[in-house]
């Protein structure tokens, strides 16, 4: 799989979970903070989201690729695609998540773990994806359209009690993106 000096990206394994989940919420806290109420990303819930990540991988209903620093395989980043759930039902699959520790962006590792996914959905016979990515969000919003992917309208993702309002990106051919 693709590498960046001491990054690289593999497919996740159960025994990923718990660090998955300390990766998920660190972005989220890091990602949306300013977009989302302070006692919303305070209350993440690391041991709920390691349980999430056991089922999700140990179910392979979707593909979960980790992006792993060398020299002691400290996971900083993952990405998770699969069937559709929550963007347009004319695309044949979706991009369920994708986040990096902020000291690690701006590598290259994003765009692979875009590659990878894109890899595990075309070995799926899986042609189309979307995505919903938190409409405040000019950087993550600038990657996806850097990577071909067209705004699709609005909708919003329900956090506790809160709303964050998102704009789906799609690629109508996922594979442009390997």
């Amino acid at each position: 799989m693709p590498d960046a000096g001491d990054l690289s990206i593999r497919p996740a394994v159960v025994a990923d979970a718990l660090a998955i989940a300390e990766v998920h919420v660190a972005c989220w806290r890091e990602t949306y903070a300013g977009m989302m109420p302070a006692r919303v990303l305070a209350g993440l819930d690391v041991e709920a989201r390691r349980h999430m990540w056991r089922r999700s991988i140990r179910h392979r209903r979707s593909d979960t690729f980790v992006c792993v620093r060398q020299g002691g395989g400290c996971i900083v980043g993952f990405a998770e695609c699969g069937p559709v759930r929550a963007v347009p039902k004319d695309f044949d699959a979706e991009i369920l998540a994708i986040y990096l520790l902020a000291d690690v962006q701006g590598q290259g590792m994003g765009r692979a773990l875009m590659r990878a996914m894109a890899a595990a959905m075309v070995a799926r016979a899986k042609r189309s994806a979307a995505l919903r990515v938190a409409r405040d969000s000019p950087g993550a919003r600038g990657f996806y359209e850097h990577l071909g992917g067209i705004e699709g309208g609005e909708g919003s993702h329900r956090v506790d009690d809160f709303n964050i309002v998102t704009t789906v990106y799609g690629w109508s051919d996922v594979s442009v993106l390997l």
